[in-house]
């Protein structure tokens, strides 16, 4: 009996450590979560002429999407991440991620290409490589501005695989195709491309991550480009925030009680006139 007693006390014991430890790590996921919406922009910018529309759902409880947005005198930044993970390392990619632009936009304000994104994703790859993340590490980026003057859209892509769209007046959707590799330890100090498109009055700029296009639903369709775009030219006259109601409304239908694979995100930027 002492020996039973002994074994009970034992099991109690261990029951009791792996209860501390299943709440530290709850805890933790918790403050990734709410670290993570913290660094998520609060609103939008107020710009004439020009107009947002945003979505954001992690798969779980710990995203690896990330998006921001920024003025910068006669300039807007944009930028759009997909990180490796959906634990507390993607909330750390994320973070590294906003500390290294806002790092790039003080140290380099003087520079004559000050705005280039091409620059901007090489600086980030740079710190990437020199804080000696795991090989299994990665961010995908597609980075941007808009020139307030004319509307000028620069951007260059760091891993995305599907490309940023373009939705006319006339209802056609285009993209703006430009391709580069994600930021890594293995890729170490590449150029990326820069890909510019005039931003006409009436047409917006859509960036989304994969898990928009990748989900599958209960029979295991995809969900695909090609119903995204099919949605934006039926939709493409009303503004961001209702073109993305309508799409995100058609893909909660089409994804039934199939479970979200990966992260939601959208950013839209549509010029008014």
């Amino acid at each position: 009996e002492k020996d039973l007693l002994l074994q009970f006390k034992e099991v109690i014991e261990n029951q009791l450590k792996q209860f501390d430890l299943t709440k530290k790590l709850e805890d933790n996921l918790e403050k990734g979560r709410k670290l993570h919406k913290q660094t998520l922009p609060a609103r939008m910018p107020e710009i004439d002429n020009l107009s947002f529309g945003t979505f954001y759902q992690a798969a779980e409880r710990l995203g690896g999407d990330f998006y921001d947005i920024i003025e910068l005198e006669d300039n807007l930044l944009f930028y759009v991440s997909d990180v490796s993970g959906h634990d507390l390392s993607s909330s750390m990619l994320n973070i590294f991620l906003k500390e290294a632009v806002d790092s790039y936009l003080l140290s380099q304000y003087d520079t004559s290409n000050y705005l280039s994104p091409s620059a901007i994703i090489n600086y980030i790859n740079k710190h990437f490589v020199e804080k000696d993340f795991p090989p299994d590490y990665f961010i995908s980026l597609i980075l941007g501005t808009i020139s307030l003057k004319d509307y000028q859209i620069t951007v260059s892509n760091a891993g995305f695989q599907f490309y940023p769209l373009i939705s006319r007046k006339n209802g056609e959707v285009i993209n703006i195709k430009c391709k580069g590799m994600p930021i890594n330890v293995v890729n170490k100090y590449k150029d990326y491309n820069e890909c510019k498109y005039s931003l006409k009055p009436e047409e917006t700029l859509h960036i989304n991550t994969d898990g928009l296009f990748e989900q599958k639903n209960n029979i295991n369709q995809m969900y695909g480009e090609k119903r995204v775009k099919k949605i934006i030219c039926k939709n493409s006259n009303l503004t961001p925030e209702n073109i993305i109601s309508k799409i995100y409304k058609d893909f909660m239908n089409f994804k039934g009680n199939a479970t979200i694979e990966d992260d939601l995100t959208s950013v839209l930027i549509k010029r008014q006139d």
